[in-house]
């Protein structure tokens, strides 16, 4: 029997996005997903999406794409919904300096301004980081010992020492289908301990070979999972009951 499993990163109110039929789609092969939120319009919309469906759980934040339009009244609007008890993280927050450089402050200021909220509500920091996982270190060691725990989505690894750093950390690291390209340094993820592995599409992005080009879907989880298992070379299924125990022990599902 093939083992059901949670997608820990998804963005289901996309307006490309067909929710109903990604839901309606879960039995036997999604025990959960985590529907992510990247800004203030988002944050309204994953937990209205979490509140109606069973399987379905919510994160509130704001993606560092966003930070320069962010003010005090959209903290307040995290906070009043970290409150609910289907929103199980912060995030995804962080820093992203891909593309964009000239508002690392600004970025950094909007991040440390969610880390403090996922302390004060003891959820789980859902972390975001491009070209720029060295910040990120350095002010996540800040707050070493007072966050709950942090995940950093959509790891990609650069070399083995910021591996070996956030591992030190103590942080969840997420996968998605960018594991399976060709030119993703894949060798890392056997430094990592077991019990800190997580999965996800982040759908409708980052589709997995051989898919890779179309529209990514929760369902896909499984392909990058079968990439995993073959590099730590063990069991499909028994990777996929570890997967799904650490998702439920992080977000407290």
């Amino acid at each position: 029997m093939n083992e059901s499993l949670v997608d820990c990163h998804a963005h289901l109110i996309f307006d490309n996005v067909d929710a109903k039929k990604i839901i309606n789609g879960m039995a036997g092969v999604l025990d959960y997903i985590v529907c992510v939120s990247t800004s203030k319009m988002d944050n309204l919309k994953v937990v209205k999406l979490a509140e109606k469906e069973k399987n379905i759980y919510a994160t509130v934040g704001i993606h560092p794409e966003y930070a320069s339009e962010t003010n005090p009244e959209d903290y307040k609007l995290i906070k009043k919904l970290a409150t609910n008890k289907k929103v199980v993280a912060i995030g995804e927050c962080g820093l992203d300096l891909h593309y964009r450089s000239d508002n690392f402050l600004k970025q950094k200021e909007v991040f440390i301004k969610q880390i403090e909220i996922a302390i004060q509500f003891k959820k789980p920091l859902m972390v975001h980081v491009r070209d720029a996982e060295e910040q990120v270190l350095e002010i996540l060691k800040e707050y070493r010992g007072r966050l709950v725990d942090v995940i950093i989505h959509c790891y990609s690894s650069k070399n083995e020492n910021i591996t070996k750093a956030f591992i030190d950390l103590d942080v969840f690291f997420s996968f998605a289908g960018n594991f399976t390209f060709k030119n993703y340094r894949r060798e890392d993820i056997k430094l990592i301990p077991i019990n800190k592995l997580l999965v996800e599409t982040d759908s409708p992005f980052l589709s997995p070979e051989p898919i890779r080009g179309t529209q990514n879907e929760p369902k896909n989880v499984h392909i990058t999972v079968e990439k995993i298992a073959k590099v730590l070379e063990i069991e499909n299924n028994k990777l996929k009951t570890i997967l799904k125990e650490n998702a439920k022990r992080v977000f407290r599902l």
